[in-house]
């Protein structure tokens, strides 16, 4: 065996142990392998993360301008995650990138925050 099949075997056997010894303690341990598709609607990409949080943010590609890119913002929010009422809403930046920070109440009453990467259509009138 490969020294680095040997690493990945090991590696395996590590998150094996670590599921089954906190799985059944802790509920917060959650083990996630996500490999996820853009999203396409008409000319608008969504690539990245799930939008849970600014290291996962949703990225908005092609959008022409501020207008456009707000837009999309709503359509991949109806698309993904129906029902959803948008709140409250900031603009942030880290390491040189905007991001729209939302809030949103599900139609069980929770709030949830998404947040979008904008720099694509930040400043674009």
């Amino acid at each position: 065996m490969s020294r680095v099949n040997a690493m990945i075997v090991s590696l395996l056997a590590v998150l094996i142990s670590a599921v089954a010894t906190h799985g059944a303690t802790n509920t917060n341990f959650v083990l996630k392998a996500e490999v996820r598709e853009p999203v396409k609607i008409g000319h608008l990409v969504f690539e990245g993360g799930d939008g849970s949080s600014i290291e996962r943010a949703v990225v908005i590609k092609n959008a022409k301008n501020e207008v456009e890119g707000v837009d999309a913002e709503a359509k991949w929010v109806r698309k993904v995650h129906p029902g959803w009422r948008k709140g409250n809403q900031a603009l942030m930046n880290k390491k040189g990138k905007s991001y729209d920070r939302i809030d949103y109440m599900t139609p069980d009453g929770e709030t949830k925050t998404l947040y979008f990467e904008i720099t694509d259509f930040f400043g674009k009138f």
